[in-house]
């Protein structure tokens, strides 16, 4: 396949929940997507064909429409198009600041007999075969294309989208033949979860406020500027930090930053509510085009409060991902 023809993708996982098998599917040379309890198509069908599969996902979630299962259908069909030699951007692995880059190296399979099933999982069957020698890790604020790559996630929210940017796919490029800046390696995964189980452990004996206070220093030393703290409308909004991050180079020419609002919980186990936080994130900044980050040291959130930040636009940062933005805070 020449570069001419090789396509682009940004891939998406829900990795809160399953991160550790996530990254070691991935390791093993598979990466996998969510919505999978039944195959995005029989053998023999071609084209788009969302029936099956509707039905199949129906059986698995009735509480979701037919409609809503045929929507997931269309995100996931881009799966059905890739071939070996396409090259695909996996945002927050290993940690929320980071993406590993990987080539394609098979065509669609479908695969749920995993751990996860045996402990009452059934999901993540899709599969796209990967080279795992090919896996590059690069921190978003590494090198210019590492930083044009980050910066155009926002455009890509979907779990699988095509990029048809000439500008991503250059950056892309540049980073696929470039030395990334971060490998997965064993000890660097025991080192890591050593000092975030550390860091958890201690989280629990500081007041709300100090550990808010951690949260804006990390965002503070990745670039944003603290535009205030606690601010309620009286209305159900409420959010602890209003974070501003100015875009190089555009916002040397034209006023050019993104807006945040920012809520940071303190919490052990699962967090119940989560919910509550989501919707004061949108009472208080309603307009799309601010962003909205719920923070938690929880290990995780409910199936239904995932569901419910995806259709309300808030971004979740729980769990290992919250405690690397914390670690973020401390040493930088």
């Amino acid at each position: 396949m020449t570069e001419r023809e090789r396509r682009f993708y940004v891939f998406r996982v829900n990795y809160d929940q399953h991160k550790s098998f996530i990254e070691e599917e991935l390791k093993a040379g598979r990466l996998r997507q969510g919505w999978g309890p039944v195959p995005l198509r029989k053998a023999d069908d071609e084209g788009y064909n969302p029936k099956a599969f509707v039905e199949g996902y129906r059986s698995t979630w009735p509480e979701d429409s037919e409609e809503e299962a045929a929507k997931r259908y269309g995100i996931l069909f881009p799966m059905l198009e890739m071939q070996p030699g396409d090259l695909v951007i996996i945002p927050k692995i290993p940690d929320w600041d980071c993406f590993t880059l990987a080539e394609v190296s098979g065509t669609y399979r479908f695969d749920v007999e995993t751990p996860l099933q045996k402990a009452g999982v059934k999901d993540f069957g899709h599969v796209i075969p990967i080279n795992p020698a090919t896996l590059k890790v690069f921190r978003h604020n590494s090198s210019i294309p590492a930083r044009t790559v980050s910066w155009s996630f926002r455009a890509y929210q979907k779990a699988i989208n095509n990029i048809w940017s000439t500008g991503v796919q250059e950056a892309i490029l540049a980073l696929w033949e470039a030395t990334p800046t971060s490998q997965v390696t064993e000890l660097d995964g025991q080192v890591h979860e050593e000092i975030l189980e550390g860091l958890k452990n201690r989280l629990a004996h500081l007041k709300p406020g100090e550990v808010e206070q951690l949260v804006a220093r990390a965002f503070a030393r990745a670039g944003y500027v603290l535009d205030g703290r606690h601010r309620y409308d009286r209305k159900g909004g409420d959010a602890d930090l209003l974070l501003t991050f100015r875009l190089p180079l555009l916002s040397e020419l034209t006023p050019a930053s993104v807006k945040l609002v920012v809520q940071v919980k303190n919490k052990q186990g699962v967090d119940k509510q989560a919910s509550q936080g989501i919707e004061q994130l949108v009472a208080i900044a309603p307009e799309p085009s601010v962003m909205k980050v719920l923070v938690s040291t929880a290990d995780s959130f409910s199936d239904e409060d995932y569901k419910l930040a995806s259709e309300k636009g808030v971004y979740l940062l729980v769990g290992r991902n919250a405690l690397a933005l914390i670690a973020r805070g401390i040493i930088g």
